[in-house]
């Protein structure tokens, strides 16, 4: 709806909103005020601000019944408008792998790919008589998007590494240079669930003391179990959880596990407490008011199956802040994290393969542990403690002919922009990530992004 106020010679245009709204999550902190100021959802779904609370407003007078009608009608119009008058259940989550998409996002990604520098004419490359060493910590693995809400679970990825082998006909060398991660890697590519599949089971008891039969028992394909708003809602608002996997080593060494938990939690491996943050008072940094990430060094071997358990609870931690909020229970999780020793001198190896090469690709950049919600990057420089800045050095020093490509999403500080000949920002180029910057990278789509900020 739309009117206009004049007052002398200023006329306002007043917009008022006659559709749905709803909270962020956790974002409702009151009963009646949030409703008569017009929030018709609270999310994620919970009782902590509507429900019995809001009847009982009405009752004593301190919510009126027309915004209570209000919201919910706005509700009703949204499901109608989506659903219309079916009811039945929702079908489960499929995968849309059709070749139009595929190639949608493929063109999608390199238009965006974004050209910063190209002195020398290093591109496009040639694939006939090239030999190119690709290198750095975003080169062989899959940086789709952000962190937090910004993340997906694509149906599949194209890595860098294997989109360049593929359009070359030379043999493509590889080395990994550096690490970047903010936390331990997840455990989840050696655990397996106690059904055999990859992930783990966790099993849900409605109460927050572990009793009786699990009420649900699930398989979950990843080690970061965040459960801020995938509990089942079959325990309710109170519950506890075992966490169940095993995990087999591919080395003989004292491997790292790290852990941190939303609320109470503690990690054994065979029956042993490796990490105990049951009572945690400080917080580490993560968007959901986490512990502390506790790392723990064990000695494994090679082969050899262990047993992994989990155990936390959703009740509020630290325990001053249930005073402070007024709740006891709120979002659980836990985060399990493994790596294996490192043997090798990653950053000699990247050295090796530049030299040995007519021309270095170097991907660098962020990911979505660093570019995520809830909390800020500390600084603009690449992650981290200056590992990729020392790593774009040495590959230059070792062979001029460098181009590095930023996966970033948004900008970095480049101590060494002044040297390198190329630079691309890649920003983050979805699913077909690789191909799009194999495209670019060999002269198949002109990049043709603009920067939509300013680079320091």
């Amino acid at each position: 709806m739309t009117g206009k106020l004049s007052s002398g010679c200023v006329t306002y245009l007043i917009l008022t909103f006659e559709r749905l709204v709803m909270s962020d999550w956790t974002g409702v902190n009151s009963v009646a005020e949030s409703i008569e100021a017009g929030c018709d959802l609270e999310m994620p779904y919970s009782d902590n601000w509507r429900g019995e609370k809001a009847v009982q407003a009405v009752k004593d007078g301190k919510l009126g019944q027309d915004a209570v009608e209000k919201a919910a009608a706005n509700v009703l119009y949204l499901i109608d408008r989506v659903r219309g008058q079916d009811m039945s259940p929702e079908e489960p989550e499929r995968e849309e792998d059709k070749p139009e998409t595929r190639e949608l996002i493929r063109r999608a990604g390199a238009q965006g790919l974004t050209l910063l520098k190209n002195r020398g004419d290093l591109l496009p490359l040639d694939p006939v008589k090239t030999k190119i060493a690709v290198i750095g910590p975003n080169a062989n693995r899959a940086i789709a998007g952000g962190g937090g809400s910004a993340s997906l679970n694509p149906y599949y990825n194209t890595l860098p590494l294997e989109s360049i082998q593929r359009a070359s006909s030379k043999d493509v060398t590889y080395a990994l240079g550096c690490d970047i991660y903010k936390w331990v890697p997840l455990a989840t590519p050696f655990c397996s669930a106690l059904t055999g599949e990859t992930g783990v089971t966790i099993q849900f008891y409605t109460g927050d003391k572990f009793e009786g039969e699990p009420t649900v028992v699930q398989t979950r394909t990843s080690t970061d179990l965040m459960l801020w708003d995938s509990a089942p809602v079959e325990v309710g608002n109170v519950w506890s959880a075992y966490v169940k996997a095993k995990l087999t080593p591919k080395t003989t060494e004292k491997h790292i596990f790290s852990f941190f938990s939303v609320g109470p939690g503690r990690l054994y491996i065979d029956g042993k407490l490796i990490a105990d943050v049951w009572d945690w008072t400080e917080p580490g940094e993560t968007m959901f008011d986490g512990s502390e990430d506790v790392l723990a060094e064990v000695e494994l071997e090679a082969g050899r199956t262990y047993e992994i358990l989990a155990e936390l609870t959703n009740e509020i931690r630290p325990l001053l802040k249930q005073q402070t909020i007024g709740r006891t229970h709120g979002p659980g999780g836990v985060r399990i994290g493994y790596k294996e020793e490192d043997i090798v001198d990653h950053l000699q190896q990247a050295i090796d393969a530049a030299m040995e090469a007519d021309v270095a690709v170097v991907i660098v950049g962020l990911d979505a542990e660093w570019e995520s919600e809830g909390y800020d990057r500390v600084n603009m420089d690449l992650p981290k403690n200056g590992s990729q800045d020392r790593l774009v050095e040495a590959v230059l020093k070792a062979n001029p002919n460098t181009i590095v490509v930023v996966q970033a999403g948004s900008p970095v500080t480049m101590p060494w922009a002044d040297k390198v000949p190329t630079i691309l920002q890649a920003w983050y180029q979805g699913q077909e990530a690789g191909n799009a910057l194999a495209d670019v990278l060999f002269g198949h789509v002109n990049p043709s992004g603009k920067l939509p900020v300013s680079q320091p």
